[in-house]
Formats: structure tokens, sequence, C-alpha cells
């Protein structure tokens, strides 16, 4: 086993150091197995997590080995306490791991992390290894590449740490100074600046 630790404190650390890699035209070949594949890729995520480190490789497939099964067969000890699934395209947000069906980038299928958040289209900038001019034998490095991923979605893992807070919605957010106290006391507010009573 050949891994990298990585920095994965976010998805921008952790895509730096992968960019970085790839700009000296290295990628990662976790498994020593057919060089730089897809998911090779997912595993130095998931192997740099403690709770994957225990030896046994993860992203774990299938009877196959193919990348699909990451999800079709393997999801849940896949996702572990650190990842969350996403079941919907429309759900993706940038980092999430997406895995997709046999397409053209691969008869096997595909995993790599969506560059963006879904835009509403079937095409997504993936962050992924051997996704240009495939190959079985030999991979190929990282790249960000455009991939038809809404004709073939199975579904994503949200890595948790990486997980970005809903913002507020515009109902909750305080306006100006504002303000309410309920109970025995009066309703108060803000009017140039002096707090007068409701």
């Amino acid at each position: 086993m050949s891994l990298i630790n990585l920095d994965i404190s976010s998805y921008n650390e952790f895509r730096r150091q992968v960019l970085e890699r790839a700009s000296q035209n290295l990628g990662y070949d976790v498994d020593g197995a057919f060089g730089y594949q897809c998911w090779d890729l997912a595993a130095e995520l998931w192997m740099n997590i403690p709770e994957f480190s225990g030896g046994i490789l993860y992203p774990q497939t299938g009877p196959n080995l193919y990348a699909s099964e990451c999800w079709t067969v393997s999801r849940d000890v896949n996702s572990g306490l650190s990842f969350e699934q996403i079941w919907q395209l429309e759900n993706v947000k940038r980092g999430d791991c997406i895995v997709i069906a046999s397409s053209p980038i691969s008869t096997t299928g595909h995993i790599a992390f969506a560059d963006e958040d879904y835009n509403g289209s079937n095409n997504m900038n993936l962050l992924g290894q051997n996704q240009v001019d495939p190959s079985p034998t030999v991979g190929h490095i990282p790249t960000v590449t455009n991939v038809d991923v809404g004709s073939y979605f199975l579904g994503a893992f949200r890595y948790k740490l990486w997980k970005q807070p809903e913002p507020t919605p515009p109902s909750e957010k305080k306006k100006g100074y504002k303000f309410h106290i309920y109970g025995a006391v009066p309703r108060l507010r803000k009017i140039n600046n002096l707090l007068t009573l409701k």
C-alpha cells in the first residue's frame, strides 16, 4: 500500500495538494495496481481519515472491483461515521465524492470529487484521476474535467468535516436593532438610537 499523508482539513487544501502533485506529472496509486486509477484518489481521502486507517483498503468496492460498487455494493461500510450519503444529484456540493455508473469515462464506473456545487445541468467539473482518455491498465494523473454526471449518477459521499454550515434563512436573520423580549417585559424597539416601548 502506497498511501501519501495529506492535509484533509478542507476540500480546498486537499484539492491544492492533489493538483500540485499533478503539476509534477504524478498521481496516486494506493493499492499498487493498474497505476493512477480513479479509485486511488478517493482512497487517499478515506485512508487519511483515522476511522478508515486500519489496514483494510477504503473505499471498498465489491466482487468485481468496479468503482461503481463503492456505492452499489459497499456504500454503508464506506460511509462509516465520517460520511453522509447524498442520494440526489441536485444536493451535491463542492467536495462531495461522486460515484457514477458505467459511462463513456469507464465501463466499471467512476469515482471523483465534485469541484463545484450542482449547477442544474448534467455536466459537472470533477476532480479525479483517469478521467481524460481513461486507461484500465496505467491510469492518468488527477485533472479537473467536465463530466456528464447527471446521466450516470449513483450517489455521493459527503465528508462531514468538509460540510459547510447552511446559510441562515433571510426570515431568521437579525434586522437592525429591533428585538423583542417576551414575558412580563413590554416589547422594545430602537428608533433613532433610543429604545422605546412598542
